[in-house]
């Protein structure tokens, strides 16, 4: 049992002296059958297992082994096993899988910001002639200019989804809560029912 060993599986050599290789491996049910294939077949040497440490929890692990004549007047023979901690091979692997998935994701964002874009392109521009066309002082200007700031907004969120996508650089700004809140206060008075009452209070330099 050589200093490698031990440290994969935390034990001190002298724990594992004369162990057998079910008390690393432990689910040997199967592993007798791929054990007798390796050792038949020359081209396969090792096969992935999972071992369990001294904290008893289990670990991806590559097993290989290889059949020794021993030099004894018994002539018999042994079995010396390697073994490889795939822990940290996994995890690459887990991460690589999560940023092809975000990859992926930006890719079906871009696509769908493209397509909003268009949209809030034609309600803008709709926008723009039902102002053009309202008699002065109809009382609906308002709602138009509710529109063009829906418009806006949905401008800003694209270009945020943009920068998820990874198609924009990422821009800090420094918003205007108060302003923000103001701009929703009378879209939000339009849509919420009568029972609910909207209490606007801003606070200073929020």
């Amino acid at each position: 049992m050589n200093s490698v060993a031990t440290n994969i599986f935390s034990y001190d050599a002298a724990e594992l002296l004369g162990k057998h290789i079910s008390f690393l491996v432990p689910k040997l049910e199967s592993l007798d059958v791929s054990l007798d294939h390796l050792l038949s077949d020359p081209c396969s040497r090792s096969m992935e297992v999972f071992g369990r440490g001294k904290s008893q929890e289990f670990f991806p692990l590559q097993l290989g082994v290889v059949e020794v004549t021993t030099h004894y007047s018994s002539g018999g023979s042994g079995l010396i096993f390697s073994f490889l901690d795939l822990s940290l091979q996994r995890q690459h692997e887990e991460q690589l899988i999560r940023l092809q998935k975000l990859n992926a994701l930006g890719t079906f964002t871009s696509g769908i910001v493209h397509d909003y874009n268009n949209m809030l392109g034609l309600i803008s521009a709709y926008a723009e002639i039902l102002q053009a066309k309202l008699p002065v002082n109809s009382g609906l200007e308002r709602y138009v200019e509710s529109i063009s700031e829906a418009v806006e907004r949905g401008a800003n969120l694209n270009n945020k989804l943009l920068s998820f996508s990874k198609t924009l650089p990422t821009e800090a700004s420094t918003v205007d809560l108060g302003k923000v809140i103001e701009g929703l206060r009378f879209m939000l008075e339009k849509v919420v029912t009568k029972t609910v009452e909207l209490a606007y209070l801003p606070a200073e330099q929020l």
